[in-house]
């Protein structure tokens, strides 16, 4: 087995074991709502954590240390609004064999974000909090080739820290620590496709590692320009 092989493999079973018994413990009967239930969908959280954790290092290490493009964002949710900003670096994450008729390519987000509540709780304001999140993402370009298609889809789950922990009239977050996963269509545009614009949904939990969990969904709208 090759190093770079063993080293995730190893990567992923520390944080799989390292989160398993609290996830076992914690998650019961289901609060979150409609089809964003994290219970019935564990399985396919695992298989995004997998691929969130065990990015090839090797990969990581090639990719230039600068960042490629930068975006800013604005988002809204049942009670509350979000801005942010963040930075883009390409990985190595390029096949060159056709999958789902489109082509596969890979990157990684930085973000900083300021979330705002728009209830008061008890008559009283909420206040709001500074997220900051790392976050692979995987997107598909139908096609196959640069030139086939402006347009493409995308997904990825990420690590933030959201401080301090989140409250709003309706809803009470009960760590920093959560996930982010998010789904995107989108277009790149204009000489050599330096600008891009998409349509976002992002939930936010932390998987019930702890109660209360009722979870955040954002609907956003990002701009992003290659440098």
């Amino acid at each position: 087995m090759q190093p770079s092989v063993r080293l995730r493999l190893t990567l992923f079973l520390f944080l799989r074991m390292s989160v398993r018994c609290p996830l076992r413990r914690f998650v019961g009967r289901c609060r979150l709502p409609g089809l964003l239930c994290l219970r019935h969908v564990s399985t396919a959280l695992w298989i995004g954590a997998a691929a969130a954790f065990t990015a090839p290092v090797q990969a990581m290490a090639l990719a230039p240390p600068r960042p490629a493009a930068g975006f800013v964002q604005v988002g809204a949710s049942e009670d509350a609004w979000s801005i942010s900003g963040g930075l883009i670096w390409p990985s190595q994450w390029n096949w060159p064999r056709r999958l789902a008729s489109g082509r596969w390519t890979g990157h990684w987000e930085a973000s900083a974000a300021a979330w705002v509540t728009t209830r008061r709780r008890h008559g009283q304001d909420t206040g709001g909090s500074a997220q900051v999140g790392l976050t692979p993402v995987l997107r598909w370009w139908p096609g196959g080739s640069d030139e086939a298609s402006c347009a493409y889809l995308e997904g990825g789950i990420g690590l933030n820290l959201i401080v301090p922990v989140f409250r709003s009239a309706e809803r009470r977050f009960s760590t920093w620590f959560n996930f982010g996963d998010h789904l995107a269509c989108g277009c790149a545009f204009g000489p050599g496709r330096q600008h891009d614009l998409s349509l976002r949904f992002e939930h936010f939990s932390n998987a019930s590692i702890r109660q209360p969990n009722p979870g955040e969904n954002f609907v956003q709208l990002r701009y992003a320009w290659r440098f």
